[in-house]
C-alpha cells in the first residue's frame, strides 16, 4: 500500500472569510492581480473623471454563456444606472 499526499494551498482572502474577517483591497491582490489593479486604478481616478461616465459603468455585468452574452443586473434595471462617485 502506497501512502500519498496531498497539499492544498489556500489563499489569505480564503482565511479571512473563513475567520469571519473584512477583507481589504490589499487582500485580494494575490489572489487576483487583474481585479485588484483595475479597482486600484479607479480608487486613484478623479472623482469628477468618474462622474463623467468615461468608464461607462453600470450596475449590470456581462457573462458569457454557451457563447452567448447575458447581461445580469445587480438592482432593478441595474443597465440603465450609471455609477458614479
Amino acid at each position: 500500500m502506497h501512502k500519498i499526499q496531498i497539499k492544498v494551498v489556500f489563499d489569505r482572502v480564503f482565511f479571512l472569510q473563513l475567520a469571519g474577517e473584512g477583507i481589504s483591497l490589499e487582500d485580494i491582490q494575490d489572489a487576483d492581480l487583474t481585479l485588484y489593479s483595475s479597482c486600484k486604478q479607479i480608487l486613484e481616478m478623479n472623482p469628477e473623471t468618474v462622474d463623467q461616465d468615461i468608464l461607462s459603468l453600470t450596475f449590470a455585468y456581462d457573462v458569457v454563456e454557451l457563447g452567448s452574452i447575458k447581461t445580469v443586473e445587480l438592482c432593478p434595471k441595474g443597465k440603465d444606472i450609471v455609477v458614479n462617485s
